[in-house]
């Protein structure tokens, strides 16, 4: 083995003995040379301080070379870009005394197989013949990932003449780690002292030298080091100093101020809860009376004040989330008809909601089934609207502090969209509680009261912002009980991850019910080719689109051409077409934005503020979804009769085939009688069960863009094709397809193959024989899955590394908030709801408190603050909210 000048220690001579310690860590070993008398001794111990010498010397050159480069390009950048502070380099040398670098020790692939079948790898990281960083080790891994609570991140802080002095730079050294005898050095690789200074933070794939390369199984596999580099800031060396205090495997160090937890207030059992008044009953004001008047003036109300005294103004706001785009004003007011979850009492509610990254709950209201969150109480919520699609999840649970499973009972839950909701507009709205997100019989477990507004910053921002699809959202929790809390907010009592026959079964019913899908077809169809009125035009109903259709037919046959164009145009009319429907049910809970109305929006910027009484149109949408509910029904039927027929038919074939082919293959399918368990089945049933799950999820997502009920995606799909087809229209596909076509023809069927079979072909295959053949292909193979597994590493890498950083953050249990509108029903306001235009002003919301999303931006070490461009803001966030950065 050669060693480096950095890899000799403790040298001496002794009489005519040289003795040094050479290598690194613990792959070192001590050597002696012994020469012929002690002067030949002592020049070889001369010339090794002489190269040492020499080694500083080049060093410091290399230095003053570095600074010199790094000044003239500072000055030619000058020149080309008068903006000040523009700088070449992540790391300006030329005016620092130090190197501050944060490293991030990424991932490693194809590492050597070190014991049996696998290697237990760690790294160890040497700046000369000192070892900076060591990372723990990963149990039977080939293809490790480190993360934050397995030392992928260090700080290298030196004097910039102790960085030079090393002569290779960075030494990245792989070990196989072995609790038994010194770790096995696997593969090594350096890092010159430019490209770490050049770094920015980008995902540097290292080639690693191994130690026994004869061992490799593939050409194609080379064992590779994944790292990051850039230039540490202060706050980087703030929160790797306090990581380091904090205590060994810390979790959720901020899950105190990133979630709001429900407040209690005790009460004594003794106390009364109502007695009689000069106006009727009177009740106890839960959890207690408005602090800011007299306390005998709402300690005890009738039902009708508690709630005129619920719909006041919020006294105080808890502002959540990290978006930029506007805010959701949202307060719970109560609850009614909840089911009694409590023996020898009442439920004692209180309402989990997420919104996006945050997670917040309101007071604890004890011993009642129909509970009133008052003004002065935690209930009103300011969350920052990150994308314009995105929902609140509400869920309600009956708070139970000494349950023996750790839990509280949840009594309801409801998915609120906001997507086609108003700004300046105050709503009250009445949701029915159901306990099932999925399950065909989904029953009323009750109602709860919200009040909202929404506010833009820029509603044409917003807009333009809905193009891009919602980010994916996750909030951490600390404690079990909330992890359960927040899972049953966001999937009610179904768990989708977790086998369950009827969970199965509600995913068929869900594709067979697509059936009724072919008599709406089937309808729309007739009414294009019949001309039946659809487009009313002053009490006319005109066929607008049998006309539409009539007129691209007509159009289309004398020039193909249009054949791109139309297509594209007939994507936006089925959208339009949908939303036009859609605006003719008269209920205006079931209104969406329309295509004009958005357009009018991104031109002016301005949004319009909507009223809307209670019961309005209530005899309209009753008769509206009686003729509806014949429709379906219809469609039902008809889908039944037609599978029913299918049925026979297959049955008839069946029975054929078995006579013609005799005893042999009579079976057609398995009846199984009486009730057996699926259980055994779980390892074949399960992944069925996951693939159903993607597929519904799918048709929902595509569902809510073709119904509209995602009005800023179908928006924007109708505008693409509307503009994309426009665009096509000029493009003369005839000639192009033609002259294609003959250009093939002519090149590659004439007769002048010949030539090219004897002047090139029969060359080629006589160079190359077959296996060298079959080696291309390999290797084409080859590089291909080495592609597909780099790009899945990176994934892996972002999400084990995302999921280190959020866990020791915010806490232990994460749990995915839905992305899209994925849920198999749509719930829907009352029609006891209302709306009046309103704006919303800055003194009426004071807020006291804050729970901080949990978006982490960034690499290496994320920003976390209000925004996702919260880098500024983090600094004074971590020093202000809750416990120190990495404390406990």
């Amino acid at each position: 083995r050669i060693y480096d000048l950095d890899e000799i220690e403790d040298d001496e001579v002794d009489d005519d003995t040289f003795e040094a310690q050479l290598g690194r860590g613990n792959q070192t070993e001590v050597r002696q040379l012994k020469f012929r008398t002690k002067e030949e001794a002592d020049d070889f111990y001369g010339e090794i301080k002489r190269y040492r010498q020499m080694q500083k010397d080049k060093a410091q050159r290399k230095l003053e070379e570095f600074r010199a480069q790094q000044a003239k390009a500072a000055e030619k950048a000058a020149k080309a870009s008068p903006k000040k502070g523009t700088t070449t380099r992540a790391f300006d040398i030329a005016n620092e005394t130090e190197v501050k670098l944060l490293v991030e020790i990424v991932s490693a692939v194809n590492l050597p197989i070190a014991d049996i079948k696998s290697t237990d790898p760690l790294v160890s990281i040497y700046l000369g013949n000192e070892e900076v960083h060591k990372t723990k080790h990963l149990a039977k891994n080939l293809n490790p990932v480190w993360t934050l609570e397995t030392g992928s991140l260090f700080l290298l802080h030196v004097p910039v003449e102790k960085f030079f002095g090393a002569k290779s730079g960075l030494t990245f050294m792989v070990f196989d780690y072995d609790s038994m005898s010194k770790n096995e050095l696997l593969a090594k690789v350096s890092v010159s002292h430019e490209k770490l200074l050049e770094a920015k933070g980008e995902r540097m794939e290292l080639k690693l030298t191994e130690e026994n390369p004869k061992d490799r199984k593939s050409r194609w596999i080379h064992p590779k080091l994944m790292i990051r580099v850039r230039k540490a800031s202060d706050e980087d060396f703030a929160f790797m100093r306090k990581f380091k205090a904090a205590k060994k495997n810390a979790i959720g160090v901020y899950a105190g101020t990133s979630m709001l937890a429900p407040i209690v207030t005790k009460t004594s059992m003794l106390k009364r809860e109502t007695k009689k008044g000069p106006d009727g009953r009177l009740y106890r004001v839960k959890p207690k009376p408005d602090p800011k008047r007299e306390e005998d003036e709402t300690k005890w109300m009738t039902e009708k004040q508690i709630h005129s005294e619920s719909l006041k103004p919020s006294y105080d706001w808890v502002e959540a989330g990290s978006g930029t785009l506007g805010f959701v004003y949202f307060e719970v007011i109560g609850c009614d008809g909840l089911a009694n979850k409590d023996v020898g009492g009442k439920s004692d509610g209180f309402i989990c909601a997420i919104y996006e990254d945050a997670i917040v709950n309101t007071n604890v209201i004890n011993d009642t089934l129909a509970p009133r969150w008052m003004p002065w109480t935690q209930r009103a919520f300011k969350f920052r609207i990150g994308h314009p699609s995105s929902q609140i999840q509400v869920g309600v649970f009956d708070y139970d502090a000494e349950s023996p499973l750790g839990e509280h009972d949840p009594m309801g839950r409801v998915s609120i969209d906001i997507t086609n909701f108003s700004a300046n507009t105050e709503y009250l709205l009445h949701y029915n509680l159901y306990s099932t997100t999925l399950m065909d019989d989904r029953k009323v477990k009750g109602k709860i009261i919200v009040r909202l507004r929404i506010e833009w910053s820029n509603y044409r921002k917003a807009l333009l912002a809905s193009a891009v699809p919602p980010p994916k959202n996750f909030v951490n929790v600390n404690k079990k009980v909330e992890f359960s809390n927040a899972v049953y907010v966001t999937n009610g009592k179904d768990n989708p991850y977790e086998f369950d026959t009827n969970t199965i079964k509600a995913y068929v019913n869900e594709l067979v019910q697509l059936q009724e899908l072919s008599y709406y077809i089937t309808e729309a169809l007739k009414a294009v080719l019949l001309w039946r009125g659809t487009f009313n035009l002053f009490g006319l109903q005109l066929p607008i689109h049998s006309v539409t259709a009539f007129l691209m037919g007509i159009t289309v046959i004398e020039n193909f051409n249009l054949i791109p164009s139309y297509w594209l145009f007939s994507i936006a009319w089925i959208l339009l077409a949908t939303t036009e429907q859609r605006g003719r049910h008269p209920s205006p809970w079931a209104k969406t934005y329309s295509f004009s109305s958005l357009w009018l929006a991104l031109v002016t910027g301005n949004t319009f503020s909507d009223k809307i009484e209670a019961g309005e149109n209530e005899a309209k949408i009753k008769l509206y979804e009686e003729a509806e509910e014949e429709r379906r029904q219809l469609a039902i039927e008809k889908a039944k009769e037609a599978t029913e027929r299918a049925d026979e038919m297959n049955a008839f074939l069946a029975d054929e085939d078995a006579e013609n082919a005799g005893d042999e293959g009579t079976e057609i399918a398995t009846k199984t009688g009486g009730k057996v368990s699926l259980n055994p089945l779980k390892p074949f049933l399960f992944p069925v069960q996951l693939m159903l799950g993607q597929l519904c999820v799918g048709l929902r997502i595509a569902r809510s863009v073709i119904s509209w009920d995602e009005p800023y995606y179908a928006f924007l799909i109708v505008n693409v094709c509307l503009f994309a087809g426009v665009a096509v229209i000029w493009v003369p596909w005839h000639f192009i397809i033609r002259w294609t076509l003959r250009i093939v023809i002519w090149v590659v069927l004439g007769p002048w193959m010949k030539l090219v079979d004897i002047y090139y072909v029969q060359k080629i295959d006589k160079q190359n024989s077959a296996t060298k053949q079959q080696e291309s292909a390999l290797e084409a193979k080859g590089l291909a899955v080495v592609v597909a597994k780099r790009t899945r590493m990176m994934q892996k890498e972002e999400a084990m590394k995302l999921r280190a950083f959020k866990k020791y953050m915010f806490g232990k249990y994460i749990v995915r908030v839905p992305q899209f509108k994925e849920y198999r029903f749509q719930d829907a306001p009352l029609l006891e709801s209302t709306a009046v235009p309103k704006k919303t002003k800055k003194e009426d919301i004071k807020v006291t408190s804050q729970a901080h999303g949990q978006l982490l931006a960034g690499a290496m070490i994320p920003k976390w603050g209000d925004t996702p461009e919260g880098a500024g803001e983090t600094t004074a966030l971590r020093s202000t909210a809750g416990p120190s950065y990495g404390s406990t």
